[in-house]
């Protein structure tokens, strides 16, 4: 947080809102089970603001690490942003959409087009036709 912190003057004069993203891997800070504690934090702050990875979330919630909704429903309010992409039971992330275990339908409840950014984020080996997919099943959602 601190060093977000020294950087925000530098954002705010930039004009640019930085998203700080839950992560998928267990040494990486902010660990999820304090997120929501530090997208608080992030709101004293005119340019930093929380960002959900979804992959991210299900490989923790698949290892049994958070419990989906409680974690999305604890940054109600908090969340600049998403980074969309399914994810398999394997944990393996960055998937087309439908393509995975991330139940949609239940997560799309804690959007706010309104808001919030939406991002597709795919790995390259996704096919032109699947991302394609993935963009309309996205529009779909809103």
């Amino acid at each position: 947080f601190e060093n977000i912190a020294r950087v925000n003057p530098a954002f705010a004069e930039a004009g640019v809102m930085i998203g700080v993203e839950n992560r998928d891997g267990f040494a990486e800070l902010p660990f999820d089970t304090r997120f929501a504690e530090f997208a608080r934090r992030l709101t004293g702050l005119s340019n930093a603001r929380a960002w959900v990875d979804i992959g991210h979330a299900q490989i923790k919630h698949l290892r049994g690490i958070i419990e989906m909704g409680s974690f999305l429903e604890s940054l109600r309010g908090l969340v600049c942003g998403w980074h969309l992409h399914d994810c398999t039971d394997a944990g393996a992330d960055h998937r087309a959409i439908g393509e995975g275990c991330v139940d949609f339908n239940f997560v799309r409840r804690f959007f706010d087009p309104d808001s919030q950014i939406f991002t597709l984020e795919l790995n390259p080996r996704v096919s032109y036709e699947a991302a394609e997919d993935s963009r309309k099943k996205t529009e779909d959602m809103f």
